[in-house]
């Protein structure tokens, strides 16, 4: 029988839990799945970067419709302003 070559575990079960064959077979199920949570200083400086490059976007995007939603108000505001100037024979 097979030993993890992490911890000495005999609980290698590489059919399934959702393990890929082939993947990793010297691992126990435990240890597989422990490898695919931790990162790697250098996956995790790049994970940072992305969310930090998201996050940046998701907010532009945000002040974006903000300042459209805004705008939107007032233009509204002044063409119903317009409408009851016209309504009350004011404003032709």
């Amino acid at each position: 029988m097979n030993q993890c070559k992490r911890c000495g575990s005999h609980a290698i079960n590489e059919h399934s839990h959702g393990r890929m064959e082939g993947v990793d077979s010297d691992l126990c199920d435990v240890c597989y799945w422990r490898k695919r949570a931790e990162r790697t200083p250098l996956e995790a400086d790049l994970v940072r970067k992305v969310s930090k490059s998201a996050s940046k976007q998701y907010m532009n995007k945000a002040y974006a419709f903000e300042a459209g939603a805004v705008w939107a108000e007032a233009k509204l505001g002044t063409d119903i302003a317009h409408a009851i100037g016209q309504a009350e024979g004011k404003d032709q």
